[in-house]
């Protein structure tokens, strides 16, 4: 029997939890999901400085996603 590679199980593990995830958009929204995340990523402490760097840009990464998903939102 062959061994699944990291890359294949990370995708066998996504496929397995992809409705959860659907459920959860359908639910919650995208709009509350991105917020939480950020809300979730800005608590983070205790990190070194380039840790805080790329925190830093992915907070504000999503941040542009929450500004452009609202404003998608418009023309739906």
């Amino acid at each position: 029997m062959s061994r699944l590679s990291k890359k294949d199980k990370e995708d066998l593990e996504y496929l397995e939890v992809k409705n959860h995830i659907t459920d959860c958009v359908d639910t919650a929204g995208y709009h509350n999901i991105l917020r939480y995340m950020i809300e979730q990523l800005d608590n983070i402490e205790d990190i070194s400085n380039t840790q805080s760097i790329e925190l830093f840009k992915l907070i504000s990464n999503l941040e542009s996603a929450l500004q452009s998903h609202q404003r998608l939102q418009q023309y739906v």
